[in-house]
């Protein structure tokens, strides 16, 4: 899918799949790809079932994760992956709920805050009671200052400017910035039924 859905610019980018290198550190680039599986599983339990919403066209880094940390994983994208394989995935989630849903590198290439606020709330509504969502971004030249590139838009923000956002939907006491893995982890407090029916 390419162009706008309503304001919001469409990822017309591809993901990267296996590890690369952050061209500014010379490092891993654990933003994206297996170093950002490697990344939200280092000293984290995130349960047997996830789903990597935004996780572009390829199974890649599903089949690593399965491979190296043993969980079932599924990827969702609305700009990569056709309606009923999404549909499929969010079926299965409100039938049995998730431990855990990854935004890798989506939070920064969405421009609209309502755009944003979907996604986080989308990361919650797949999740068992107790489960975590779990965020990362690229933080691009951390200028703060949004625009468009040849492959979408790029907020150039790093992940701690999220937290607020992930506060309004998950409520401040859900949230937890991992300031070491550049991490925002959440926890869904939200007690849930089967077939995603919900209650305090």
């Amino acid at each position: 899918m390419s162009g706008v859905i309503g304001t919001q610019v469409a990822w017309v980018g591809d993901n990267v799949i296996g590890h690369s290198m952050d061209g500014t550190t010379g490092q891993i680039d654990t933003t994206e790809g297996f170093g950002a599986i490697d990344s939200v599983f280092r000293g984290v339990i995130l349960g047997p079932r996830i789903i990597d919403i935004g996780g572009g066209a390829y199974d890649a880094n599903c089949a690593y994760a399965k491979e190296r940390y043993f969980v079932d994983c599924a990827v969702y994208d609305p700009y990569k992956r056709d309606h009923l394989h999404n549909q499929m995935i969010l079926d299965n989630a409100a039938a049995r709920p998730v431990s855990a849903t990854l935004s890798l590198s989506v939070l920064n290439v969405i421009s609209e805050p309502s755009a944003r606020s979907a996604h986080i709330r989308l990361c919650q509504s797949l999740l068992k009671t107790g489960g975590k969502a779990v965020f990362k971004v690229w933080p691009g030249d951390l200028s703060g200052i949004g625009r468009e590139t040849a492959s979408g838009y790029q907020s150039n923000r790093d992940i701690e400017t999220y937290l607020d956002e992930c506060k309004d939907v998950f409520g401040s006491q859900a949230v937890c910035y991992d300031m070491h893995e550049k991490t925002v982890r959440c926890t869904n407090l939200i007690v849930t039924h089967v077939l995603g029916s919900r209650s305090l």
